[in-house]
Order: structure tokens, then sequence, then C-alpha cells
């Protein structure tokens, strides 16, 4: 659909009226292109309920636009895959509080775009100060009373779990030519920074 933007308050405020409409454009400096947002977040829903691919969304696209000819669809699969990963970069920022802070969004600090996950036992938060002092933590060997030799054995009562996820899958889609990948939130979530990463890799034990 063709569109005209009003410039009254001056060029660079485009961009930002298109994302307050709700239209996130490819190119923050030459606008030709606008996705919806629905969109951007539906193939976010897509990929993560469905497992489907950013091209198999695509070729859902394709046939609903033009269920009889979906190859005479204008081909935007480039920048859909591009603005899906600025999109969700964007989500994570807002879901950290960046905008209504004085972090720089651009380079977040290590960890500050991670999901805080309330189930895990955080002291202050869901378990007391004093939590090693639980006495549930102990249990009787011997339940009979009058046992002078009674013993306790420690079971676990509060308890952290790491889990490791090699994540294979990921090999087969990286990038070729990894000098000209973007780490949008290098080090930021779950992810290490990947210069740490190098160096531990150089001493790490297999």
């Amino acid at each position: 659909m063709a569109m005209v933007t009003c410039q009254c308050q001056g060029e660079h405020r485009t961009p930002l009226d298109l994302v307050t409409s709700n239209l996130l454009p490819t190119s923050f400096t030459n606008i030709w292109t606008l996705f919806t947002v629905q969109v951007l977040d539906y193939i976010w829903l897509c990929n993560l309920e469905l497992k489907a691919s950013a091209y198999q969304f695509y070729q859902l696209i394709q046939c609903v636009t033009s269920l009889m000819r979906p190859a005479e669809v204008v081909n935007l699969y480039h920048e859909l895959r591009r603005m899906s990963r600025l999109w969700r970069w964007m989500k994570r920022l807002k879901w950290a509080g960046y905008g209504h802070n004085q972090k720089d969004p651009l380079n977040p600090e290590p960890g500050t775009l991670a999901n805080f996950c309330p189930a895990c036992p955080q002291v202050g938060i869901n378990i007391l100060e004093n939590w090693k002092d639980d006495m549930n933590q102990w249990v009787s060997e011997c339940l009979c009373s009058g046992v002078e030799n009674e013993t306790l054995q420690f079971r676990f009562v509060f308890k952290c779990i790491f889990v490791a996820d090699g994540n294979f899958k990921a090999d087969h889609v990286r990038q070729k030519n990894s000098d000209t990948d973007i780490w949008l939130w290098d080090g930021g979530g779950m992810a290490p920074n990947q210069a740490e990463y190098h160096r531990f890799l150089q001493v790490a034990i297999e």
C-alpha cells in the first residue's frame, strides 16, 4: 500500500511516528518497506510454538497474499528475517526496562536481557535469609523415640538445577562468515560474551 508521511516536525521524526503506529520500517534512513507489529509477533509465535522457520512462515504469507500465484508476491524474505531479529531484540529491551532508565540499549550490561526466573531459589525473593538453618533439611534415620545413637541425614529442600543444552541445531544455521554476523545482545542474555567465550575456550579442558 502507498503511504504519505507528514514531515511537519522534521524528517527525523518519521521512523518514530511509524513505530508509534505499530509499523516497523526495514530502514530508518531510506524508508520503503514496513512490517506491522502483528506480523512480527506472529512469526515469533509460529517459531516458538510450531517450530516454523522464517522461510516456512514467508511461504505461508505468500500463499495468504496470493494463493493461485504465490511466486508473484514481492520477495521480502531477507527483510523479514532481519526485522524479526530486530523486533525480538527490541522486545527484550522493553522487558528489561530499557527506555525507562538511562542505560545504553546498544551496550546492555551482562545478563540484563535475560528473563527473570521466579521459580529458582533466590534469597530475599522466595526463600528466607537464613535458609541454611531450616531444620526441614535434616531427617532422622531412626524414627523410633528413645534411641541414643540417632543420626541425622541431610536432604535437599532447597536445590538449584543447572541444565546445559548443546543446541546442535544452531550449528546448521550459523553464518558462513562469522565476521559479517551482527551480535545484537552479545552477553546480555543467557549466552556469554563472544570475546570472553573465545578466551575461555583457549584454556578450557575438553
